[in-house]
């Protein structure tokens, strides 16, 4: 079970303190979310947030999930930056765009939105390293877990499998048990004041 934190919504002058609070707790890796305002109507950030995170956590997993167009464009720049997995969306992307990510160094991941069919997968399975589930709609943080999500994981024909979503202590358990391999949390976690003790109260859930 890996838990990783989406650190979207943290606000910027309290990113390092909260990026040290989850190095303390043992958070397994980072969720970048990144956003152009074109596949989603929000816009994040760019690859310069690596370097911020690095200052904390020089070791730990960084995965860019790239709610992009240009996703060329998008993965080189992670990747040059040092993040090697690189998650994009089965609604834009084409199987030489995830060839270009591995031949570049990178490890390619895909996504689905919950409202895309999950046939749509089967072209890419055996080039990727794992299916992100989206279990809300992308481009904003702190959406509610859409429970059709559960019988969308037991449908997917690959072995990691990372839900994306509204995963909170309440439905964490129940995720797992269907057979997800990695979590992203956000809203759940930096809500709560003791960020350190939250991400073990995940961990162990």
């Amino acid at each position: 079970m890996k838990i990783f934190a989406s650190i979207l919504n943290i606000p910027w002058l309290s990113l390092k303190k909260a990026l040290l609070s989850l190095k303390e707790g043992g958070i397994d890796g980072i969720h970048l979310d990144i956003m152009d305002g074109h596949f989603v109507d929000n816009i994040s950030f760019g690859p310069w947030i690596v370097e911020v995170v690095r200052e904390v956590l020089p070791e730990t997993l960084l995965n860019a999930h790239l709610m992009v167009t240009n996703i060329r464009k998008f993965a080189r720049k992670f990747i040059e930056h040092g993040v090697k997995d690189i998650t994009v969306h089965v609604e834009i992307v084409s199987l030489d765009d995830i060839k270009f990510i591995n031949d570049i160094g990178g490890r390619a991941y895909i996504a689905l939105n919950p409202e895309t069919d999950i046939v749509k997968l089967n072209s890419f399975y055996r080039f990727v390293e794992g299916v992100l589930v989206m279990s809300v709609h992308p481009g904003f943080g702190g959406q509610r877990f859409i429970p059709s999500t559960f019988q969308r994981i037991a449908s997917i024909r690959h072995e990691n499998i990372c839900v994306d979503g509204g995963v909170n202590l309440s439905n964490i358990k129940d995720v797992f048990q269907a057979g997800a391999k990695r979590v992203v949390v956000g809203s759940a976690m930096f809500k709560e004041e003791d960020i350190q003790a939250t991400v073990r109260r995940f961990k162990n859930a």
